[in-house]
């Protein structure tokens, strides 16, 4: 895992607005041109609506910007992070119907993908140096080596699409140029079986952030009737993310976004609000967070492919793993919670920072 995954975040100061206006003061005087506050805010990180600031206990940071006179941009109105700075975001993702057969298809791929770099594995490595290194073309074997580092979707999109498949493709390449008849063959069947292993992962994925959205929307919901109005959970966000700033930024590039915030929504044009006992209720409520929706689910973890069940034989790299009960999961990598402050370092909630 990387470093900052393994270390809780330390606390930090956050910034006086109070201080950075007196400074624009002096540079610009009372013509200066600070005119804006941004900062994130969504269903996870809405402190800048519930918290009390640290240094003005009277205002939150959305108050204290309208007592300045500053506009507030608020952005993030659908992506929000956990405890461990991974990425979710508020949609729906599509469900199986069948989960164990996905698995089954899953694994049995995995296996014939493994198996299948067995054939070639030897004239790779003793080849010449124009074909592709087998941490480039292996995608099943790489997988394997990696698995329990992706927890969750984003994490393992930003994988695949950024480390894995443009060094694949290319190594695909080199290896169909400098190779016979037969190992272009093996090339096509090897791709196939390799970009049905990402696919069937990714699907693995999105049902288990599926699971979780229809967990999230059914607490908004039952939380604030005026957002129940709303068919679909990432407009419930956005609604609830306007609330908190003067200006939301929400993605609107996307075209989905778009319509969902403006032709298909029952709060367009101020047609409805929502009450202020219902946007207490849902900062107050974990229900409707991320924030602590850190380790995967240890039924969606796979078993490592090298435990006597491809070659017969017991990996090397088992004398460094850690087996994972599933009845009772420890992560030994992942903090459950963040570390309790030390008695002179009152605990505090800076403004777009969640704290559990």
């Amino acid at each position: 895992l990387p470093d900052r995954f393994k270390n809780p975040p330390q606390p930090y100061s956050p910034i006086n607005l109070y201080r950075v206006m007196e400074l624009a003061r002096r540079a610009g005087t009372e013509n200066h041109h600070l005119r804006f506050v941004q900062y994130p805010f969504n269903l996870t990180t809405h402190q800048a609506l519930s918290s009390p600031l640290p240094y003005d206990n009277n205002h939150t940071l959305r108050t204290l910007t309208k007592a300045l006179g500053l506009t507030a941009l608020g952005y993030s109105p659908i992506e929000a992070t956990d405890m461990q700075d991974l990425q979710q975001r508020y949609h729906k993702f599509p469900m199986e119907s069948d989960l164990k057969t996905l698995r089954m298809n899953f694994f049995s791929v995995a296996e014939r993908t493994v198996l299948k770099e067995t054939e070639v594995i030897d004239s790779i490595q003793k080849g010449p140096s124009s074909l592709p290194t087998i941490q480039e073309l292996f995608v099943g074997s790489l997988y394997v080596a990696v698995q329990r580092q992706m927890c969750n979707l984003f994490f393992y999109l930003d994988w695949i699409n950024h480390d894995v498949i443009p060094k694949f493709r290319r190594a695909l390449v080199k290896l169909k140029e400098a190779s016979p008849s037969d190992i272009k063959e093996w090339a096509n069947q090897y791709e196939q079986l390799a970009m049905d292993l990402l696919r069937l992962r990714r699907r693995l994925f999105e049902h288990k952030h599926g699971q979780k959205a229809i967990e999230i929307d059914y607490a908004i919901d039952r939380i604030s009737p005026a957002l129940s109005k709303c068919p679909m959970l990432s407009q419930k966000a956005l609604n609830f993310a306007t609330v908190g700033a003067d200006i939301t930024s929400g993605g609107f590039h996307v075209s989905r976004y778009f319509h969902e915030a403006t032709d298909l929504n029952p709060f367009a044009n101020g047609a409805m609000t929502i009450p202020e006992e219902e946007v207490k209720a849902l900062c107050a409520s974990d229900e409707v967070s991320f924030a602590n929706y850190n380790p995967p689910h240890p039924y969606m973890y796979e078993p490592i492919q090298g435990q006597g069940k491809i070659t017969g034989r017991k990996s090397k790299s088992n004398e460094a793993m850690l087996t994972v009960d599933p009845k009772d999961p420890k992560f030994p990598d992942i903090h459950e919670q963040l570390a309790s402050p030390s008695a002179e370092e009152p605990e505090v909630a800076p403004a777009g920072r969640h704290m559990p």
